[in-house]
Protein backbone atom coordinates (compact mmCIF):
# COMPACT_ATOMS: atom_id res chain seq x y z
CA UNK A 1 0.00 0.00 0.00
CA UNK A 2 1.26 3.65 -0.86
CA UNK A 3 0.14 6.51 0.40
CA UNK A 4 -1.47 8.80 -2.57
CA UNK A 5 -3.18 11.97 -0.83
CA UNK A 6 -4.16 10.68 2.16
CA UNK A 7 -5.72 7.36 0.80
CA UNK A 8 -3.92 4.29 1.25
CA UNK A 9 -3.79 3.06 -2.09
CA UNK A 10 -2.48 -0.73 -3.30
CA UNK A 11 0.07 0.09 -5.85
CA UNK A 12 -1.60 -1.93 -8.23
CA UNK A 13 -4.81 0.49 -8.68
CA UNK A 14 -2.42 3.49 -9.72
CA UNK A 15 -3.62 4.32 -12.75
CA UNK A 16 -0.77 6.93 -13.32
CA UNK A 17 1.93 8.77 -11.44
CA UNK A 18 3.23 11.71 -12.32
CA UNK A 19 2.07 11.14 -16.12
CA UNK A 20 2.58 14.13 -18.60
CA UNK A 21 -0.41 15.32 -20.16
CA UNK A 22 -0.72 14.98 -23.82
CA UNK A 23 1.11 17.37 -26.47
CA UNK A 24 -2.51 18.27 -28.34
CA UNK A 25 -3.52 14.88 -29.06
CA UNK A 26 -4.89 12.20 -27.27
CA UNK A 27 -2.95 10.09 -24.33
CA UNK A 28 -3.96 6.83 -22.49
CA UNK A 29 -3.08 6.79 -18.80
CA UNK A 30 0.44 5.20 -17.70
CA UNK A 31 -1.92 2.20 -16.31
CA UNK A 32 -4.76 -0.23 -16.94
CA UNK A 33 -5.87 -1.39 -13.41
CA UNK A 34 -8.09 -4.25 -12.84
CA UNK A 35 -10.81 -3.74 -10.58
CA UNK A 36 -13.26 -6.87 -11.11
CA UNK A 37 -16.19 -7.63 -12.62
CA UNK A 38 -17.92 -7.62 -9.37
CA UNK A 39 -20.79 -5.34 -8.15
CA UNK A 40 -18.49 -3.55 -6.21
CA UNK A 41 -18.29 0.31 -6.15
CA UNK A 42 -15.22 1.78 -7.53
CA UNK A 43 -14.34 5.15 -7.15
CA UNK A 44 -11.64 6.73 -9.35
CA UNK A 45 -9.41 10.04 -7.96
CA UNK A 46 -7.47 12.47 -10.30
CA UNK A 47 -4.87 14.98 -8.69
CA UNK A 48 -2.22 18.01 -10.22
CA UNK A 49 0.81 16.81 -9.55
CA UNK A 50 1.53 20.17 -10.88
CA UNK A 51 0.16 23.50 -11.42
CA UNK A 52 -2.71 22.62 -14.26
CA UNK A 53 -3.57 25.83 -16.49
CA UNK A 54 -5.76 24.81 -19.47
CA UNK A 55 -6.39 28.22 -21.71
CA UNK A 56 -10.04 29.50 -22.17
CA UNK A 57 -9.38 28.60 -26.03
CA UNK A 58 -8.48 25.00 -25.54
CA UNK A 59 -10.52 22.08 -25.21
CA UNK A 60 -9.37 19.03 -22.31
CA UNK A 61 -11.09 16.15 -21.18
CA UNK A 62 -10.76 13.01 -19.16
CA UNK A 63 -12.41 9.96 -20.06
CA UNK A 64 -12.96 6.44 -18.83
CA UNK A 65 -12.37 3.51 -20.66
CA UNK A 66 -12.73 0.31 -20.04
CA UNK A 67 -11.34 -3.41 -21.00
CA UNK A 68 -12.19 -7.20 -21.35
CA UNK A 69 -8.78 -7.89 -20.86
CA UNK A 70 -5.22 -5.87 -19.97
CA UNK A 71 -4.57 -5.22 -23.88
CA UNK A 72 -5.38 -1.68 -25.00
CA UNK A 73 -6.94 -3.27 -28.46
CA UNK A 74 -9.86 -4.10 -25.94
CA UNK A 75 -10.78 -0.38 -25.13
CA UNK A 76 -15.08 0.61 -25.03
CA UNK A 77 -16.95 2.67 -23.33
CA UNK A 78 -18.34 1.00 -20.45
CA UNK A 79 -21.61 1.35 -20.99
CA UNK A 80 -24.01 -1.55 -21.48
CA UNK A 81 -27.20 -1.81 -23.13
CA UNK A 82 -29.32 -4.71 -22.03
CA UNK A 83 -30.84 -4.98 -26.06
CA UNK A 84 -27.78 -4.14 -27.97
CA UNK A 85 -24.69 -5.34 -25.32
CA UNK A 86 -21.78 -2.82 -25.56
CA UNK A 87 -22.74 1.06 -26.50
CA UNK A 88 -19.54 1.39 -28.73
CA UNK A 89 -21.03 5.05 -29.43
CA UNK A 90 -21.18 6.25 -25.56
CA UNK A 91 -18.33 8.51 -23.84
CA UNK A 92 -17.67 8.35 -19.77
CA UNK A 93 -16.31 11.78 -18.63
CA UNK A 94 -14.80 12.39 -15.74
CA UNK A 95 -13.92 15.89 -16.84
CA UNK A 96 -15.50 17.72 -20.11
CA UNK A 97 -14.08 21.53 -20.92
CA UNK A 98 -14.46 23.11 -24.25
CA UNK A 99 -13.07 25.68 -26.03
CA UNK A 100 -16.27 28.34 -24.71
CA UNK A 101 -15.72 27.21 -21.32
CA UNK A 102 -12.66 29.76 -19.16
CA UNK A 103 -9.22 28.70 -17.70
CA UNK A 104 -9.38 25.70 -16.14
CA UNK A 105 -6.76 26.31 -12.82
CA UNK A 106 -5.24 23.61 -10.97
CA UNK A 107 -2.40 23.83 -7.82
CA UNK A 108 -0.68 21.27 -7.48
CA UNK A 109 -1.82 19.03 -5.46
CA UNK A 110 -5.62 19.87 -6.08
CA UNK A 111 -8.31 17.21 -7.07
CA UNK A 112 -9.07 17.93 -10.31
CA UNK A 113 -12.22 15.05 -10.51
CA UNK A 114 -13.42 12.17 -8.63
CA UNK A 115 -16.14 9.65 -10.02
CA UNK A 116 -17.58 6.78 -8.04
CA UNK A 117 -17.75 4.08 -11.16
CA UNK A 118 -22.13 3.05 -10.32
CA UNK A 119 -22.09 -1.04 -9.38
CA UNK A 120 -22.66 -3.27 -12.61
CA UNK A 121 -20.96 -0.32 -15.16
CA UNK A 122 -18.05 -2.52 -15.70
CA UNK A 123 -20.50 -5.96 -16.34
CA UNK A 124 -17.75 -8.10 -17.65
CA UNK A 125 -15.11 -5.51 -18.43
CA UNK A 126 -12.96 -5.40 -15.12
CA UNK A 127 -10.04 -3.15 -16.35
CA UNK A 128 -9.69 0.06 -16.46
CA UNK A 129 -7.83 3.17 -18.13
CA UNK A 130 -8.37 6.68 -18.48
CA UNK A 131 -7.84 8.66 -21.68
CA UNK A 132 -6.89 12.22 -21.40
CA UNK A 133 -7.40 14.96 -24.49
CA UNK A 134 -6.02 18.00 -24.97
CA UNK A 135 -6.25 20.51 -27.64
CA UNK A 136 -2.98 22.30 -27.13
CA UNK A 137 0.30 21.67 -25.87
CA UNK A 138 0.13 20.59 -21.97
CA UNK A 139 2.69 18.12 -21.90
CA UNK A 140 5.12 20.30 -19.23
CA UNK A 141 1.94 20.09 -16.58
CA UNK A 142 1.33 16.47 -14.53
CA UNK A 143 -1.24 14.39 -13.15
CA UNK A 144 -1.95 11.36 -10.24
CA UNK A 145 -4.63 9.00 -10.43
CA UNK A 146 -5.94 6.02 -8.39
CA UNK A 147 -8.80 3.83 -8.67
CA UNK A 148 -10.08 2.07 -5.10
CA UNK A 149 -12.79 -0.08 -4.28
CA UNK A 150 -15.53 1.78 -1.76
CA UNK A 151 -16.64 -0.54 1.57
Amino acid sequence: MSKFYGYSVDENMIICDAMTLPNATTKDSSNMVFVGNSAALVEIRVYANTDINIASADSFSIELETYDSDSSANAAPPYYNNSSGWESDAHFYLLYKDSSDDDLLFKAGDLITAMAVPEGLLKSRGYLQLKFTASADVSAQKVDAFAHVLV
